[in-house]
């Protein structure tokens, strides 16, 4: 997998991320993945259809894959079949979707979250999700349905097809795109011209000095298949 980068802006302004390609969304979400730990908090915005689903199923999969107890599969009512089969193959992580929450026995231990169906901050409430903020890595789709309940501190992913995410840039960050042949440099931006989404991030709270610092190394404009 070949990273072509740009500088990006400060995470805590938000950061811009160019997925092209479903590759470049599980890579993104394999980077994010050892960066999280125990009371971390993601939320996954977007419309239908954005990503939010691939994104996570990267995180937990690279999580998984990396744990030496990876193999447990999910905890949740649905049978999945999920985590890291035999001679470390990865196996499908599915949507919560209908099951609400699927809780994977990683170190720390993942609950991959989906509140669309949910309407009220009562119904969030019922699934246990405040001691999982504190004790666990929490993923979470559609996490307006939190309400009150979201926690302070959390890292925010907010997806939007590519042509529609140009609003959503802060300020300072130059149009997003990828270091392609036969451009000069960090400094050099295009318009994406394949179809992909933009991943925009920004941290609430403390602690998210690790991310913020690979953030900088990786100078991630887009993230291309080679």
């Amino acid at each position: 997998m070949h990273l072509a980068q740009r500088a990006p802006a400060r995470l805590s302004k938000g950061m811009i991320v160019a997925l092209p390609d479903m590759q470049a969304t599980a890579s993104f979400g394999a980077a994010l993945a050892p960066l999280l730990r125990a009371g971390d908090t993601v939320l996954l915005e977007g419309a239908l259809g954005a990503g939010k689903t691939a994104l996570a199923r990267a995180i937990i999969q690279a999580r998984l894959a990396a744990d030496t107890g990876a193999g447990s599969g999910a905890d949740s009512g649905a049978s999945s079949g999920a985590g890291s089969g035999a001679g470390g193959t990865v196996e499908e992580v599915p949507s919560p979707s209908f099951t609400l929450v699927q809780v994977y026995g990683a170190a720390p231990e993942i609950w991959h979250c989906d509140l669309y169906r949910l309407h009220s901050a009562e119904e969030v409430e019922e699934l246990g999700l405040a001691d999982a903020f504190d004790r666990a890595l929490v993923l979470i789709e559609w996490p307006d349905r939190l309400g009150p309940l979201c926690p302070a501190r959390h890292l925010r992913v907010a997806l939007a097809d590519a042509p529609d995410a140009a609003s959503a840039m802060p300020g300072d960050a130059s149009p997003p795109g990828s270091a392609r042949k036969g451009q000069a440099g960090p400094t050099a931006s295009v318009g994406m011209e394949e179809p992909g989404r933009l991943a925009r991030l920004s941290a609430q709270g403390p602690g998210w000095e690790a991310l913020l610092d690979r953030a900088a190394d990786w100078q991630a404009a887009g993230w291309r298949a080679a």
